[in-house]
């Protein structure tokens, strides 16, 4: 919802620079420029960087050729000391092939979603070391 507030505001057709500025970084901050601080402007440029890292994301998932009813498309990041940062792209089927060995997983899994974070992480990070 966030990216298509300010891809409105990107392509808005203003003829003035301040007040597409100001409609941009109030998409953004959710504050127009006037009532913006120090904070807010260090703020505004993190939240930039991270708005375009999204949609360089959707972009990478949009270039899949995937079934949407059928399947999802995720994109994740994983860094670790030894292997440094891979970047993956998987497509998920929603049910069907994969769904008996996943009902099978959470069985196995704990009441402490902090616990089943750290044992799927590192049963991810062994997968993609196959690779």
């Amino acid at each position: 919802q966030q990216q298509k507030i300010v891809l409105s505001r990107v392509n808005s057709e203003f003829n003035e620079r301040v007040g597409w500025t100001n409609s941009f970084v109030s998409a953004i901050l959710g504050k127009s420029l006037d009532n913006i601080n120090d904070d807010d402007e260090k703020l505004l440029f993190e939240k930039i960087y991270d708005t375009i890292n999204e949609f360089d994301n959707i972009i990478d998932i949009i270039k899949f050729d995937n079934d949407g009813n059928n399947t999802d498309v995720v994109k994740f990041q994983l860094t670790t000391l030894d292997k440094g940062t891979r970047n993956n792209t998987i497509v998920v089927p929603k049910n069907g092939e994969i769904k008996e060995i996943e009902n099978k997983i959470k069985k196995h899994l704990t009441s402490d979603v902090k616990k089943n974070q750290k044992i799927l992480l590192k049963l991810l990070n062994e997968q993609l070391e196959n690779e």
